[in-house]
């Protein structure tokens, strides 16, 4: 197992530890280069596009609400048998509102189910960056109506989120969100307090993991933020599942109520900056039960 740990120095550069160059350099000798098309023109920039590739869909997940106030485009090609690598290239203004999710999503076969109670592991790799668009974004359309474009020096405001969704196999209603933050950029809203009374998850990867509750409809969302917010984990190779077990272990989750796993989502929540971009060189998961 592996990570890349780093602290928040500056939104627009990543500085890269021999151990992330060693890494990337094997992704890119199995998997070929992880870096995608720099024409920003020829990206898809449709508000809920979505392809599938190999193994999983990619959206562009544009709120309804986010119309008028930036672009936001993407793309992203199969890697190797189980691999995907893509990009968005987005600006948006005003901090005060949550713009996107651009994403991928796992999928399996139709008729395949995974319940908790038989899943032994989640492994997966995830090699991001955020940085700077190295041209304008054109989308060919006037999206930047309201209050004019994202100012040059707009700060990020934005998370990367890995989550996994579940099910109760007693309703079949999805009743669990648990979203991994490995990157946290500005003051963003975890939609819920902190867990007082739960200790800090620590994970092998040396962080210590503050937890957050909160709810959407009936929906219970929780969400796992480092304790040291400038903590930023861009290369990650690891298991998912002992995240879930840390909130059974703790109650939150029911033990006696069995759950089955709805969906696994990659992403970044977007708010604000002036043209970013965020870079999944390299994302593969696996289940195993």
């Amino acid at each position: 197992m592996y990570y890349f740990l780093k602290p928040f120095v500056k939104v627009d550069t990543f500085y890269h530890l021999p151990l992330l160059l060693l890494s990337s350099l094997f992704l890119v000798l199995v998997y070929g280069s992880p870096v995608l098309h720099e024409n920003i023109v020829s990206q898809h920039c449709d508000q809920r596009y979505n392809k599938t590739l190999g193994n999983y869909e990619l959206h562009n997940n544009i709120l309804d609400s986010a119309k008028g106030y930036g672009t936001q485009c993407i793309e992203g090609e199969a890697k190797g048998k189980d691999g995907i690598s893509w990009k968005t290239a987005w600006s948006w203004k005003d901090s005060s509102t949550f713009k996107s999710f651009p994403h991928i999503e796992y999928i399996w076969d139709e008729g395949q189910a995974f319940y908790f109670n038989n899943i032994k592991s989640i492994p997966f790799t995830w090699d991001w960056s955020y940085e700077d668009v190295p041209a304008p974004i054109n989308t060919g359309k006037d999206d930047d109506k309201k209050g004019g474009k994202a100012k040059e020096d707009e700060p990020l405001k934005a998370t990367v989120s890995f989550e996994l969704l579940t099910y109760s196999l007693e309703t079949r209603q999805v009743d669990f969100q648990i979203r991994i933050w490995f990157g946290l950029f500005g003051d963003v809203d975890t939609l819920g307090e902190e867990v007082v009374g739960t200790p800090t998850f620590k994970h092998e990867d040396g962080i210590e993991w503050k937890l957050y509750k909160g709810a959407n409809n009936k929906l219970t969302i929780f969400t796992l933020v480092p304790k040291d917010k400038e903590e930023i984990v861009s290369l990650y190779h690891d298991d998912a599942l002992p995240y879930y077990n840390y909130l059974v272990e703790h109650g939150h989750i029911p033990w006696d109520a069995p759950k089955g796993l709805f969906k696994i989502r990659a992403g970044s929540q977007t708010y604000a900056g002036s043209k970013k971009q965020f870079i999944t060189h390299f994302f593969s998961i696996n289940l195993e039960q």
